[in-house]
């Protein structure tokens, strides 16, 4: 009967594609659970670690709190699930400014829409975060190849998360020769427009006040110069009087 037959190639196909997606699955579950071995048992206070391990961090962040300071203005360009927005909260760190979010993810969008609105409604503590915050978020507006960096406003602290399979062990990597390591390098002038765009606008307008001086100083000796032409050659200086009078 047909219970006893041998099975056909299609099906020995499919028995053996199944068990290599298993033994894949197994191996992908090793992985985890390799990592979940490593990591800290019982979980590890990491806010009440980091003050420990950095001294002064609780009275710098007191002092970044007080009322008579200028709020603190974070940016996150690749902002994913805002992980650096939650982070500085839990250190302690009110007086923040939650300026812009950039990420073309629709879950990243989602997610940064709905703490928008979670943090517009969350009362005075939250008011300061959102007064400003451009949410540029979603395939549309969330693209950080295709937006106008000149556009972002200054921050103090600017914390992105590009794509990291280009180097890192789990992707291929292939490094600058993948597609998305171009979104590393414009988060890389996220971070100059952002953060140094107006030491950057300083130090130009320096450059143009030194090369003001160095043109005033060879006028200055080109001048000195023909004068001292003109003490030297008595002939000279009355031809130059004489055309000065003629004009």
């Amino acid at each position: 009967g047909s219970s006893g037959a041998a099975p056909g190639p299609a099906q020995a196909a499919g028995a053996g594609g199944r068990e290599n997606l298993d033994q894949q699955n197994l191996a992908k579950l090793q992985i985890w659970e390799d990592l979940l071995v490593h990591l800290p048992t019982p979980p590890m206070d990491w806010v009440v670690e980091l003050r420990l391990r950095m001294k002064g961090l609780a009275e710098a962040v007191d002092q970044a709190n007080a009322s008579e300071r200028r709020a603190l203005r974070l940016g996150t360009p690749c902002a994913g699930f805002e992980a650096p927005f939650f982070a500085l909260r839990c250190l302690g760190l009110r007086h923040l400014d939650h300026v812009f979010s950039v990420d073309v993810a629709a879950h990243a969008a989602t997610f940064g829409h709905n703490l928008r609105r979670a943090m517009v409604g969350g009362g005075r503590s939250f008011s300061q975060s959102v007064n400003d915050h451009r949410a540029l978020l979603g395939p549309r507006e969330g693209d950080l190849m295709s937006l106008d960096l000149r556009s972002l406003p200054a921050v103090d602290i600017l914390v992105a998360g590009p794509p990291c399979p280009p180097w890192s062990k789990m992707g291929h990597r292939e490094g600058c020769d993948d597609d998305r390591a171009a979104v590393f390098w414009s988060s890389v002038l996220v971070v100059v427009v952002c953060c140094f765009g107006s030491l950057l606008l300083l130090l130009l307008q320096l450059l143009l006040v030194l090369l003001l001086l160095l043109l005033l100083m060879l006028l200055l000796l080109l001048l000195s110069s023909l004068l001292l032409l003109l003490l030297s050659s008595p002939f000279l200086l009355l031809l130059v009087l004489s055309v000065l009078l003629l004009l």
